[in-house]
């Protein structure tokens, strides 16, 4: 990833950072879904707190997706492979399910953070990491 990082670093500004913010618009909404099927799944459901955040992230992929293809990137690299581009999209967002997960694990146990503390961190370090990752490997400048 750190390549990826470095050569989004080398164009200009104004390639990247409105797709930055078209995407964490995008992110906040979907966090928003996220954590809201996660409190009714915890604080209703009695679901288990890793778990209930397994299923809100799923559902939020959902409408990144969908929004990153519609709004956020323009150049679709897969535009006329649709089924590799969501496979694609889904498979870094699994990627960031397992950064979702550990920081989860890491917070609401080592740390005994509260899920919602928890979720607001790994939320975080997810949208950076799949900004960078999808930006590179599925959309252009």
């Amino acid at each position: 990833m750190s390549i990826a990082v470095k050569s989004m670093w080398r164009e200009a500004p104004s390639r990247w950072a409105p797709q930055l913010v078209r995407y964490t618009l995008v992110s906040t909404a979907s966090f928003a879904l996220d954590m809201a099927i996660l409190a009714a799944l915890v604080e209703w459901g009695g679901v288990p707190t890793v778990a209930a955040s397994i299923v809100g992230y799923l559902a939020a992929l959902l409408v990144d997706y969908a929004a990153s293809i519609l709004w956020v990137f323009s150049n679709r690299r897969m535009r006329d492979k649709k089924l590799a581009e969501f496979a694609t999209f889904a498979a870094v967002g699994l990627s960031g399910l397992v950064v979702n997960t550990l920081v989860m694990a890491v917070c609401t146990g080592w740390l005994a953070l509260h899920y919602a503390i928890a979720k607001t961190i790994a939320g975080m370090f997810v949208l950076l990491f799949t900004f960078v990752v999808r930006r590179r490997l599925l959309f252009t400048a």
